[in-house]
């Protein structure tokens, strides 16, 4: 799979602006630097931000984010909340707080650390009930499957599921006929406005 194949799977709807990040894994064997200049560059007027974090010899860990998104995110007091008990620098703002999650990431990617950071679910635009439910069962128990696993408002979570997987399912349909991502955004962006 390409870089570009791998980024309409797993970004599409960060870069689109329906989701406020996304997190997965890119094997260095499709690895651009070339290419994530050009998105940075692209992307930056747009707010989303592409960090990396080295997970092991043969792959990386991406965060694809809009920081004004999780800025609003982090803005409400529950969220803040669960992420003050988790140790987190809430009182130093949005930036200190984005900055410690992608230290724990990089942290438990390097280490191969069982103790992952469940609290970025928070970040990806999850129901803050379902991060604590995750984990509070240890992930088990949940009354929906999807992007993430739902515990309380499945309603909501299948049709915010449906509207990632049609953002992917666009992308990839005119990826196929030979656009390149940032044109699609633009045309996804343009036929959503009406």
């Amino acid at each position: 799979m390409s870089i570009d194949q791998i980024m309409i799977q797993c970004a599409s709807p960060s870069l689109c602006k329906i989701k406020p990040a996304n997190l997965f894994s890119i094997q260095t064997s499709a690895w651009s630097q070339e290419k994530l200049s050009a998105w940075r560059k692209e992307f930056a007027a747009q707010g989303i931000t592409f960090s990396l974090l080295r997970s092991s010899e043969n792959s990386f860990l991406a965060f694809v984010y809009n920081f004004e998104w999780i800025q609003a995110l982090l803005a409400g007091s529950e969220a803040r909340r669960f992420l003050a008990l988790k140790n987190y620098p809430v009182q130093e703002g949005a930036r200190a707080v984005l900055n410690e999650l992608l230290f724990r990431l990089n942290q438990a990617s390097k280490k191969g650390e069982k103790k992952f950071p469940h609290e970025v679910g928070i970040f990806l635009g999850y129901p803050l009930s379902d991060v604590a439910a995750f984990e509070s069962r240890k992930g088990q128990g949940a009354a929906a499957r999807g992007c993430w696993k739902s515990y309380s408002n499945c309603v909501d979570a299948r049709r915010t599921w449906e509207l990632y997987k049609n953002c992917a399912k666009f992308f990839e349909e005119r990826f196929k006929s030979g656009r390149k991502i940032q044109q699609i955004v633009r045309e996804f962006k343009s036929l959503n406005k009406r």
